[in-house]
């Protein structure tokens, strides 16, 4: 959960290789983001949140299909 004293938040993707594989800037209002990764192949990939320019939390994902 973010905050709604927050000014900023942005989540970074990166392969496991540590390529950014893209980044995107949330909107502090809730409203939700989606991220296409129909071309980013199978594998480990790793999100990470910065909030007020701290980093808060990375999560990890797995592309399969």
């Amino acid at each position: 959960m973010i905050a709604s004293s927050s000014k900023s938040t942005d989540i970074f993707f990166f392969n496991i290789a540590g390529q950014q594989m893209g980044s995107y800037v949330l909107d502090i209002n809730g409203n939700d983001k989606s991220v296409n990764v129909s071309r980013w192949a199978d594998g480990l990939y790793l999100m990470s949140s910065v909030v007020d320019g701290n980093k808060r939390l990375t999560n990890r994902y797995v592309i399969r299909r």
